[in-house]
């Protein structure tokens, strides 16, 4: 009898080891499977990123040669506008000029004027 109970107890005892190690690797388990699906969840995150990151940097590089672009055209039209200038300048000394010339026409015109005006009136007085 002392044998039995010492059996039993000993049985006893064996299935409530045998019983926490399942609860122990199942609960592993579980643990396991929840960083599995952080795991999946992370990488899937990374994917994420890592596409926006992609994108990120195509849009920099359209932008990057948008703005080489629209350099080029800002110096297109510095260029026009300093030669555009230079024209104005040009421009503002040929009539500088044409009004010297005719402020000297009109005075030699004045002054022709005036001798015809002489000649006229000392030939009707000749005369």
């Amino acid at each position: 009898m002392k044998r039995m109970k010492k059996y039993l107890l000993i049985l006893g005892l064996c299935t409530i080891s045998i019983l926490s190690s399942f609860t122990t690797v199942h609960a592993t388990e579980q643990k396991i499977e929840d960083t599995k699906e952080k795991l999946n969840d992370l990488e899937e995150k990374k994917k994420q990123t890592d596409q926006k990151v992609a994108d990120l940097q195509s849009t920099k590089e359209n932008l990057s040669e948008e703005l080489g672009e629209m350099d080029e055209e800002l110096v297109e039209i510095s260029t026009s506008l300093t030669n555009l200038e230079k024209k104005i300048t040009e421009k503002q000394s040929s009539i500088a000029e044409t009004k010297k010339q005719l402020e000297k026409a009109k005075e030699k015109a004045k002054a022709e004027t005036r001798q015809r005006f002489i000649h006229r009136v000392i030939h009707n007085l000749i005369h």
